[in-house]
């Protein structure tokens, strides 16, 4: 059944112009909430600045590896996590964690780290350096070093060695309707961090429930002869669930573990299907929920998820 709660996870993605893009707003209700065509050179901004600058889906050129078996596809940057999508031998690989702008002595920034949780443990698999982003005309593009160090074994053959360099990539399109949205429009609403405060389920599943999935020794769980989930030895629970919801179409859902650790639970797209923006489709692979609005403020929200086999989870959360 946690299977199940992770696909909820695919309600976000992506990205949320978060309280960092609190300056660019006012209080009319027709000003524009977001600003997605921030543009510059990080090395000579802060950390707050290159966060609005690198918001957003990136379209990466891996015509530099084009006869390599691991290709760059895409990289979106949200308020604190990162989703990239790779070419592994022909198939999709997401890659997802947290990141981090780093400063230097200046107060200007120096790198971005990406981290991801593996074998129980935080660590930093790329290194993005001397990133500037311009715009010609209304394309966005952006070049930038990176050195990759994803973990070893059979999941990332040769990307390490195959990606590592120079890369470029163009800016992708928001979701319709983002660019021009007043703040009382619900898609302005919905864009950003949730913290999850409360999820029930038909099937009895809880918040707690959730939040041990952390905890779960899937290996053990999945092995001959188990009769339920396995748990880690004095293992803690995460203390948090966040979904963050992309302007770009897609979110991120994380566990949040007390040291600030992120372990990425799920990843998809999604898109409104009415008018009204209350409905709207979640896609995870071959499998799409359907989800519908209860109630949306611009700290709150309440929603009700649909899985193709009947099962209904309802979920609370408050704005970070």
């Amino acid at each position: 059944m946690m299977k199940k709660l992770a696909l909820i996870s695919l309600f976000i993605v992506a990205f949320s112009c978060s309280k960092d893009n609190d300056d660019n707003n006012s209080n009319s209700s027709d000003t524009p909430v977001f600003n997605l065509e921030a543009v510059g050179d990080l090395s000579e901004q802060t950390a707050v600045e290159a966060k609005k600058t690198i918001y957003g889906k990136w379209n990466l050129d891996s015509s530099s590896s084009a006869r390599a078996a691991c290709k760059f596809v895409s990289i979106e940057f949200m308020d604190k996590s990162f989703l990239m999508t790779l070419n592994v031998s022909g198939q999709p690989e997401l890659v997802s964690g947290s990141f981090n702008v780093v400063e230097g002595s200046s107060g200007k920034v120096e790198n971005i780290k990406l981290n991801l949780i593996y074998n129980k443990s935080e660590t930093t698999i790329a290194n993005i350096t001397n990133m500037v982003v311009t715009k010609t005309g209304d394309i966005l593009n952006c070049s930038f070093d990176v050195k990759l160090s994803l973990p070893s074994g059979d999941a990332y053959p040769g990307c390490n060695d195959a990606l590592s360099g120079k890369v470029k990539a163009g800016k992708e399109k928001p979701v319709e309707g983002t660019s021009g949205a007043s703040k009382d429009s619900n898609i302005a609403k919905i864009i950003g961090v949730w913290n999850w405060t409360s999820l029930s389920s038909s099937e009895g599943e809880t918040l707690d429930d959730f939040k041990n999935e952390i905890c779960l020794d899937e290996e053990s769980s999945d092995a001959e002869g188990s009769t339920g989930d396995v748990f880690y030895d004095n293992c803690e629970p995460a203390k948090a669930v966040q979904l963050t919801i992309s302007a770009f179409g897609t979110y991120v859902l994380a566990l949040v573990h007390s040291s600030g650790a992120e372990m990425t639970e799920g990843a998809g797209s999604w898109k409104f299907t009415n008018s009204d923006q209350t409905k709207a489709d979640i896609m995870n692979g071959p499998e799409t929920l359907k989800m519908e609005l209860i109630s949306i403020t611009d700290s709150k929200i309440s929603f009700k998820v649909v899985h193709p086999e009947g099962e209904v989870e309802t979920i609370s959360a408050d704005k970070i």
